[in-house]
Parts: structure tokens; C-alpha cells; sequence
């Protein structure tokens, strides 16, 4: 069965209400938000109504941006997922012919890349086929960048080696003269994942990305989930040239 969300704010905010233009044979949530003060609900008023269409689990499968073309017309981005339930290909947006918000059926990616005129009117990730699913490709829309070709982001999943990360340890005392404290930021002693100020051998999540430049970023991550550094490699010349550390 059908359902329609029904939920009413003031009118600056998103008001998200049943429309009777939209596609009843589909489950979606309507969104219109007002560019301009009103005290009723106004179609004339400057607006941005959005839709989205969602498939029998609650997935997005069409974002609709209505009249959203300088002619008028609807802008329809549709989701589409692979066997895995994984969007890996995101789609430019196509104008659609009808407009207040209905459901668009016919578009497919053919009637998109033929708008286009390219095979690949998207960008699109690869994952690791395993239970993980971890990104290690992504590429941009358009035929020089498709993840078949050579202008593409990759990313591989490393730990740390030792002596390749400082550890830093920042100590805070409390100054009575200026009622703040005084923090001094130095060489991390060592400890079960310091060793001479560096962080243990695979203490770290390291990721390397490679950019369709040919730039490589390596990240390093704790076990918290947080970024302790970010670093860029000059390839040319095998130095950095950009060292950032996050405390």
C-alpha cells in the first residue's frame, strides 16, 4: 500500500505535504521550501519544491527538482543500485519533459548518456568485492574519465609502518599570573605506541589515494577514527610537499 508523508512546519521552514500532481501509484516524500515570507501555502510564491521516490525497501530512486531548468522544466536524478544494494553510479541530472514533480519511468542510462552524448553520463565507484566493500576506484562522468581509463582516483588500504609517523603530545598547565592555561606540544614519550617518538608498525589505518593527476595522498588514521595526519607526495621527485598534522 501506498503512503503519503504528511508533516507541516512554519513557513520558513520545509514543509512536506501531499501533492495531488504527484505519481499516487508511488511512494515518495514531497518537500517545498519557501524563498519569501508567507502565511499560507502559495503556488506563486518563489519556492524550491523537491521529490523523492522511493522503492519498496525505503531507498531513494528518483530526486526530482521541480521546475528547475531555466525553461521550466523538472530535473530528474535517478538512483540506480547494483546487485550488492550499492549505488555505484551517479548520475547527471536530465531535464524531463512533464513537469510538476511526476514519477519519470522511461529514464535509464542510455536515455541519459544519449542526452549527453557520452557512454558514461555519471561518476562511478568500484569496491572491493568482499563482505567490506571497500571504495578502491572512483572516476568522474564524462568518456575521458571513465573508471576503464587511465584518469581515475584510486585509493589502497595499508598500516603504518614504523619510524613514519611522529607522535606528538600536547601538555597543558595552568598559568596563575594570566588565569589560562599554557599548552607546550612536544615528542610523545614512549610508551605501547611510541617507540623514539614515532608511532608503533601497525598502530595506523594508512590510506593511499592516487588523483587522476597522479597526486598521492596518504592518510593516516588511529584506531579512534580519527585523522592524525594527512600527507602529499610529490612524485616526481619522491619528496612532500605538503605536511599536515592533525592533533
Amino acid at each position: 500500500m501506498m503512503k503519503k508523508i504528511l508533516l507541516f512546519t512554519n513557513v520558513f521552514a520545509t514543509i512536506l505535504l501531499y501533492a495531488q500532481t504527484l505519481t499516487n501509484t508511488e511512494n515518495y516524500v514531497y518537500s517545498r521550501t519557501y524563498l519569501e515570507p508567507v502565511t499560507t501555502s502559495q503556488s506563486t510564491a518563489k519556492q524550491i519544491q523537491e521529490v523523492q521516490y522511493l522503492d519498496g525497501l525505503g531507498r531513494v530512486k528518483q530526486n526530482i527538482a521541480v521546475k528547475n531548468t531555466p525553461t521550466g522544466k523538472d530535473l530528474v536524478f535517478p538512483v540506480i543500485y547494483d546487485q550488492n544494494g550499492k549505488v555505484v553510479k551517479n548520475y547527471l541530472p536530465l531535464p524531463a519533459s512533464s513537469l510538476n514533480g511526476t514519477y519519470h519511468s522511461g529514464v535509464s542510462e542510455n536515455s541519459i548518456n544519449s542526452y549527453y552524448g557520452v557512454s558514461n553520463a555519471y561518476s562511478e565507484i568500484d569496491y572491493e568485492k568482499s563482505p567490506v566493500g571497500k571504495i578502491v576506484k572512483a572516476s568522474l562522468s564524462g568518456d575521458d574519465w571513465h573508471i576503464t581509463g587511465n584518469k581515475t582516483r584510486t585509493i589502497k588500504y595499508f598500516a603504518n609502518n614504523a619510524s613514519e609517523v611522529k607522535r606528538y603530545k600536547a601538555t597543558s598547565t595552568w598559568n596563575v599570573s594570566s588565569k589560562i592555561n599554557d599548552v607546550t606540544l612536544g615528542i610523545a614519550p614512549d610508551d605501547s605506541y611510541t617507540t623514539n617518538g614515532y608511532y608503533n608498525a601497525n598502530t595506523l589505518y594508512k590510506y593511499i589515494s592516487e588523483d587522476e593527476d597522479g597526486i598521492i595522498t596518504q592518510t593516516f588514521i588511529n584506531s579512534s577514527g580519527k585523522k592524525i595526519l594527512t600527507r602529499k607526495v610529490d612524485t616526481s621527485t619522491l619528496q612532500f610537499f605538503r605536511y599536515l598534522l592533525c592533533i
